[in-house]
């Protein structure tokens, strides 16, 4: 289903009969004809280095969320759009080369809310629609219900005092809201304890547990020892892939339980009534058919969107119009050490401003963007690593990849969240020893008794 703004801005187009493309005319401009017709599209990969903190973590499970395709877009009235998307984790629809041909030649305002284009080159157009017409992305999608938005810090898997780090970091620049994955193969309670140490009491924590508390005779109680230790503790997300369970637990845990949407269709997952909100991602066109149902049902969400900066401004325009965006959003720009605005993204008390200005409302920094450019051909990034588990029992798993850790673990395979567990990378150190156990590793988990 494809959505349309409210209010068009009294636009109204014609066809041009020399070229076969659309002009829109917009009478707040003096009636000037402007060519909305997409001429050009440029595509390149850039690599975002990690922060200090972020970098020794994401290489264990999400190496190569470093690497984004940059769309420029340019239109007949020589306005041009910058949009981008993450190239693997995140890519929310692929742009292919087909879908550059198809859309070539076609008016820029029809065709950027057709979410089969992918994230990336929607953005681009919804940037260089709204610098065209003079008005902010926010006014294109509908009424503004917001001047600022909620924006939450997000942190990755990783040892208690790594957590303790980057919730200062957090501080620091103005978050109040914070996002961490929540494993079975860390410490959780040290994890939180660590984090309570550092963090004052209106400091909001929500948990994502990514189904790794199995059932609910799991979940219960680990939880229950969870809120009542941890004032922070806001929201627990994702705790359970089942409805039957998630019932049980959310009927035992005083905390609001949350679920992304679209797992089944969020119209069943409304009616059966198994958690207390969502999470939102997805194109333009889906995320505000996903934000009307929210509304209608007042089941709040929050906006999940990866990316740099400027996806970041993306989202903000969506929470701009969604009045049930109420939770904070993830966009885990700050996990970059550069970005590719000219003037980053600036939190006050957790909150952050929704740029007027027309398009996106930022300005691309232009030496960043060519510096961080990736000059050869993108095809994926996999590097070899060798995870050891050591458990407090003295047995050692050892892992070749992320991956391997979340199927053990949703398999059950793995004592769940106990106290005393600790993971690290084993370092390369060229040894035969080392190649032998990666390479078992690789096959299958290894456990081993010591």
């Amino acid at each position: 289903m494809l959505f349309r703004p409210r209010n068009d801005h009294r636009l109204h187009y014609r066809r041009n009969l020399h070229d076969d493309s659309f002009l829109y005319h917009e009478h707040t401009l003096g009636g000037v004809a402007m060519d909305l017709s997409i001429t050009d599209l440029e595509r390149f990969t850039i690599e975002l280095p990690f922060r200090e903190v972020p970098a020794r973590n994401m290489i264990r499970e999400l190496p190569d969320f470093t690497f984004f395709e940059i769309f420029r877009v340019s239109l007949g009235n020589g306005i041009v759009g910058t949009g981008e998307t993450m190239h693997f984790y995140y890519p929310w629809g692929e742009t292919t080369d087909a879908t550059v041909e198809r859309i070539r030649g076609r008016n820029a305002y029809e065709t950027m809310w057709d979410d089969t284009i992918g994230q990336g080159l929607q953005m681009a157009l919804f940037d260089a629609v709204g610098k065209a017409l003079q008005v902010p992305m926010h006014a294109l999608l509908g009424e503004k219900v917001r001047d600022r938005a909620h924006l939450s810090w997000w942190m990755i898997d990783m040892p208690p005092e790594d957590w303790a780090n980057e919730c200062e970091a957090a501080l620091r620049l103005g978050y109040r809201d914070l996002k961490a994955k929540g494993r079975p193969w860390y410490d959780i309670y040290a994890q939180m304890d660590a984090i309570q140490k550092v963090v004052p009491e209106n400091f909001r924590i929500d948990l994502d547990f990514n189904d790794t508390l199995l059932d609910a005779d799991h979940a219960i109680p680990i939880l229950q020892r969870l809120k009542a230790t941890y004032r922070n503790l806001a929201i627990c997300e994702g705790p359970l892939d089942d409805v039957e369970n998630s019932k049980r637990l959310r009927a035992a845990v005083e905390m609001p339980i949350v679920q992304h949407a679209g797992l089944t269709s969020l119209g069943e997952q409304i009616r059966d009534d198994y958690c207390d909100g969502f999470v939102v991602g997805g194109c333009v066109s889906s995320i505000l058919h996903q934000g009307t149902v929210c509304a209608a049902f007042d089941k709040p969400f929050w906006l999940q969107q990866v990316g740099s900066g400027l996806t970041a401004a993306f989202s903000m325009h969506l929470a701009a119009v969604l009045s049930h965006a109420t939770w904070p959003a993830i966009i885990c720009h700050h996990i970059y050490d550069r970005d590719v605005l000219a003037t980053p993204i600036e939190v006050c008390d957790g909150t952050s401003l929704i740029s007027d200005a027309p398009g996106l409302g930022v300005e691309i920094d232009e030496d960043a963007m060519d510096a961080l450019r990736f000059r050869g051909q993108y095809q994926g990034f996999n590097p070899a690593r060798l995870i050891e588990v050591a458990w407090p029992d003295g047995a050692r798993f050892y892992y070749s990849s992320g991956n391997q850790l979340w199927r053990d673990a949703q398999a059950g395979n793995m004592p769940v969240f106990i106290a005393g567990v600790q993971t690290r990378i084993v370092p390369d150190d060229g040894s035969a020893c080392w190649r032998k156990l990666h390479a078992r590793a690789s096959e299958a988990p290894v456990r081993e008794k010591t």
